[in-house]
Parts: structure tokens; sequence; C-alpha cells
């Protein structure tokens, strides 16, 4: 009896596991059904928004030509508008010139002949003076195209920056201005050189020579008893000590050394010059 009834409990279970799986399976094919349905309309919306890219793509592109086909219509109307200016101002330009030669054959014809050889001669005077003139100003071209060069040269040999990029085209106050930058800065040179020179010597003197010269001139006198790193430190003190004594020291020499201060208002044709 009860194993009728636990072959009949376990036959019910089966039923009902049958029945389960196959409510499972079809949920499963439903749930796969609405995949595919998602993954259809999914593919169809894709198509859809590349298709609207290569129509987005296709009214950029033609944009592109209006915008280009746009812009050569402008610079064509432009380029008419400047020729008929040009034509416009040539007519005009060409009235004005007939009406300016029949008011000057009108005044000519009706001047006496005592006026015309006197306009004649003042214009014989007029043509040699221009003449000498111009040879003036070739002179004075020919002699700043050489000063520029001697400025170029200098500055070439010392190493000196330019006053400006313009400078092949520097004339009168230009190259004054050049002359005197080269000249300070050269004596800027010089006084640093000197400066130098004399703060040195001292810091040799001091650095345990006598004042023997020829003794001195083998430099620095160093302590074999200390490290170069010291020895260094120690010659490095010697020499800002002697900082200010050899600054007076310099001081007493410049005059032997250096040339002369100039200023752009010194004498020698400077303040008379033309400014041009």
């Amino acid at each position: 009896m009860n194993g009728e009834i636990a072959r009949s409990t376990t036959e019910e279970a089966k039923k009902k596991a049958f029945e389960d799986l196959e409510v499972e399976r079809a949920r499963s094919r439903s749930l796969s059904d609405d995949v595919d349905r998602l993954k259809r309309a999914l593919l169809e919306k894709e198509g859809a928004i590349t298709q609207a890219g290569k129509v987005i793509e296709d009214l950029r592109v033609t944009n592109t030509e209006l915008v280009r086909s746009n812009t050569e219509i402008e610079r064509a109307n432009t380029k008419l508008v400047g020729e008929n200016t040009a034509l416009e101002e040539s007519i005009r330009g060409t009235f004005l010139s007939l009406s300016l030669l029949f008011e000057v054959h009108f005044v000519l014809s009706n001047f006496p002949m005592s006026v015309l050889v006197g306009l004649k001669d003042e214009l014989l005077a007029a043509q040699v003076e221009a003449r000498s003139v111009k040879a003036q100003l070739e002179g004075e071209v020919a002699l700043n195209r050489r000063l520029r060069m001697a400025i170029s040269d200098l500055s070439t040999s010392w190493e000196v920056e330019p006053t400006d990029k313009s400078r092949e085209e520097a004339r009168g106050d230009a190259l004054v201005d050049q002359l005197c930058y080269l000249s300070t800065t050269l004596r800027d040179r010089v006084r640093d050189a000197l400066h130098i020179g004399a703060k040195q010597a001292m810091a040799v003197v001091c650095s345990g020579f006598s004042y023997d010269m020829e003794v001195v001139s083998h430099s620095f006198v160093t302590d074999i008893s200390k490290t170069n790193a010291e020895n260094e430190e120690r010659l490095h003190a010697l020499i800002d000590d002697t900082e200010v004594p050899g600054e007076r020291l310099a001081k007493l020499f410049e005059p032997e050394v250096l040339p002369p201060e100039i200023s752009p208002g010194a004498d020698g044709g400077v303040d008379g010059r033309d400014a041009d």
C-alpha cells in the first residue's frame, strides 16, 4: 500500500516537473522570439541611421560646394567692380588730360613771346639745378652705403647685434644712432675686460704671493693640505673680497684704456646734418 502511494506520488511529481519544464520551454521560446524581433528592429534602426548619416554627409558636401561657388562669385564680382572702377578712373584721367592740354594750349597761344622765352630760361636753370642736386644726392647715397658697410663690418668683427633689422635702409639719424650704439657696446666690453683683469690680478696677489710680479704671474697659491673643493671655495672668497677695491683700482685705469664717450649731440657735424 505504501509502495503504491509512493509510486503515485513520484509519478505526480514527474508529471508536474514535465509540465513546469514545458512551461519554461514555452517561455524561453517566447523570449527568444522577442529577442529576435528586437534584433531585427535594431538592425532596421541602424540601417535608417546609416542612411540618414549618408544624407547628412551629402548635404554637407553640397553646402561646401555652394559656399565655394558663392565665394568664387563674390571674388569675380569684386574683380569686376575693381576693373570697372579702374576703367572709370582711366576715362576720367583721359578727359582731364585732354582738358589740361587744351587749357595749356590756350594759355600759351595768348602769352607774349618774351614771357615764353623767360619761362624757357627758368626751365633750363631749374634743370641744371636739378642735375646738381641729383649729383649731390648720389654722392650722399654712396657715402651712406660705405657707412653702412663699415658699421656692418665692425658689428660682425665684434659680434655686436644690430640695433634693428632694417639697418640696410638706415640713413641720417639712424646711422648716427647705430654708430653711437656700436661705440657704447665696444666701450662696455673694454671696461668689462679691464675690470675683470684688475680684480683677478688683485685676487692672485691676495692669495698668498709676495708682490714679486714674476711670481704673481704664476696665478693663485693653493694650500696642498686642503682638497680641491676647499681651495676652490677659498679662491672664490678671495675674488669676492676684491670686488670693491678691484672696482676702485679699475676706475683709475679707465682714462688710459677707454676712448672718450660719444653722444649723438657731439661736435663733428652731427647737429648740422640733414634729418633725412
